[in-house]
């Protein structure tokens, strides 16, 4: 696997774990919210000595009771060895179940990345498939853990594992943030923050 591939799967499951997050009335959950995001990422990229970046902006839209659809893009870049830019577009859709102040749900996500580096460019499709579940500490705060798989569509051999864990507070009624750390299948670790705004 690439080095852009390992920190696309990273961004891409970053994308799914917040699109699997916004508040209701009685929950701190950021599922069933319409909204904006913006965040960044620092990625660790395991046995490297690149230090890799990737900030996105993400849009929320619930379209049934138990379904949302997410829209991201995602800039990333790398320096160390070579550099590494790619600008990564994905749709999700997540679909959860509500139990009391948990909710379980799965995502499925879609996307395209334009790569280029010192070395010529790039542009494949990607995919990944993800469950978890979230909980309602109480009416502003909640945590959340997810597991995924993330390929491609080029041939080979580019899949990966990857989990990660989130929190996330909300601030007003109408503004959250929010911390994450992902682990990605060979050791690499993504820290993440964001900032969302209900509408």
């Amino acid at each position: 696997m690439t080095l852009t591939q390992k920190i696309l799967g990273v961004a891409a499951l970053g994308l799914a774990f917040v699109s699997a997050s916004v508040a209701q009335d009685t929950s701190a959950s950021l599922l069933g919210v319409r909204y904006v995001e913006t965040g960044f990422a620092y990625n660790d990229i395991n046995n490297s000595s690149v230090d890799a970046f990737s900030v996105g902006a993400n849009l929320n839209v619930p379209v049934t009771a138990n379904l949302d659809l997410t829209a991201g893009y995602t800039y990333l870049w790398a320096e160390g060895n070579r550099s590494v830019y790619a600008n990564g577009a994905t749709v999700s859709a997540t679909g959860y179940i509500t139990e009391g102040a948990w909710r379980t749900f799965v995502v499925g996500t879609l996307g395209h990345v334009w790569q280029s580096s010192n070395l010529g460019g790039d542009d494949y499709g990607v995919w990944s498939a993800g469950i978890g579940a979230e909980y309602s500490i109480n009416s502003q705060t909640a945590v959340a853990a997810l597991i995924s798989y993330d390929d491609t569509f080029q041939g080979g051999d580019n899949h990966s594992i990857s989990g990660g864990a989130r929190l996330s507070h909300w601030f007003t009624s109408a503004i959250a943030g929010t911390f994450g750390v992902t682990w990605l299948e060979g050791g690499s670790l993504s820290y993440s923050v964001s900032a969302i705004f209900k509408f």
